[in-house]
């Protein structure tokens, strides 16, 4: 897909915390950093 961000000099640890679909197929994401 198309960025949207930058590319980072480091990786970031990410959690999934939500996940939900819409009935027009999109799918929703989202995301936290790992403490």
């Amino acid at each position: 897909g198309t960025p949207f961000f930058a590319a980072l000099d480091n990786w970031v640890n990410l959690t999934l915390v939500e996940t939900g679909t819409f009935p027009d197929g999109v799918v929703l994401t989202r995301y936290e950093t790992r403490r």
